[in-house]
């Protein structure tokens, strides 16, 4: 009577958020997302895909990307034969885009100039209109810059990572997707940027999938290896 879900076999396939300080991999990661002929469409806030070859839409400001979702929904069917899924870079840009859009459209400055909070909750509310349309036409990945928080362990205090989204959206992201992904910067140790997966003192990461809560390295000469290798244990195919 009713459809039975299908167990997803490709790490494509799933919501994740990514997130690491600039130019560390996070749109080299995300341009790996191939499923048989399919590849990433990446709606770009901003022109960081260096000397990346991928598919794109640029879009320039909240009323940019919500075109950009109404033509894309129009053409669903299309979307769906040609993209694996879809690279939000940078959902920062559009959270800020959002609620400057929704201030313009109240004739205040910012949306906090609106009394008891209304200004944040037709923020909020308009931005997980336009996300959650992109979220049921194909499989989002979302990419965030990094930042810093400080976090209280048995009394000490400690820096821990996290992507720099304000409250709502950071709510709605984390409350949507299957897998949160740090990148740490190469250190002197091992001279490679690390995918961080699993949840840590270091970072906010996590994953609804347990064969892929660890950690990978992120070799510079081979940036497609740590996909393959992460695509790999989330299928159980890892040798």
């Amino acid at each position: 009577m009713f459809p039975i879900t299908q167990t997803k076999t490709e790490f494509a396939l799933t919501h994740k958020l990514i997130y690491a300080w600039p130019k560390v991999g996070k749109t080299t990661l995300a341009a790996q997302q191939k499923v048989g002929s399919k590849i990433p469409l990446f709606i770009m806030t901003e022109d960081g895909e260096g000397t990346l070859t991928i598919a794109k839409a640029r879009v320039k400001d909240w009323k940019h990307f919500t075109k950009l979702v109404e033509l894309l929904e129009k053409q669903a069917e299309k979307v769906k034969e040609t993209y694996s899924c879809l690279v939000i870079d940078l959902i920062s840009d559009l959270d800020q885009w959002c609620q400057e859009s929704i201030a313009k459209d109240n004739n205040v400055k910012h949306v906090s100039d609106l009394s008891y909070g209304k200004g944040f909750n037709l923020a909020k509310e308009e931005f997980r209109s336009q996300l959650s349309k992109l979220m049921a036409l194909l499989p989002v990945t979302f990419i965030a810059h990094s930042g810093e928080k400080d976090v209280i362990v048995n009394g000490e205090t400690i820096k821990v990572q996290k992507p720099q989204l304000s409250t709502g959206a950071y709510d709605f992201v984390n409350g949507k997707v299957d897998t949160i992904m740090y990148i740490s910067p190469a250190n002197s140790k091992k001279d490679q940027s690390e995918v961080v997966i699993q949840g840590s003192k270091m970072a906010i990461c996590g994953s609804r999938f347990p064969q892929i809560n660890d950690t990978f390295l992120f070799p510079k000469d081979r940036p497609e290896q740590v996909y393959v290798d992460i695509n790999n244990r989330f299928k159980g195919s890892e040798q």
